[in-house]
């Protein structure tokens, strides 16, 4: 009986452990997704960034 019972909590605890690694592997992915989609947000920024500081500058040779 106590085998049983011991087999079955075992049996539980690896599929407790499947579903958390199987968790774990979406999370990555989202997150991987996620860091994309930010450095993706950053080079769009700094290239509006130098954007705007070259008409800044040529909008100050103008003004001289």
């Amino acid at each position: 009986m106590a085998i049983d019972a011991k087999n079955e909590e075992t049996l539980k605890l690896s599929e407790y452990i499947i579903m958390e690694q199987e968790r774990l592997v979406e999370a990555k992915i989202k997150f991987e997704e996620d860091c994309e989609k930010f450095n993706r947000f950053v080079r769009d920024v700094e290239g509006m960034t130098e954007k705007a500081q070259i008409e800044c500058e040529e909008a100050s040779k103008h003004r001289h």
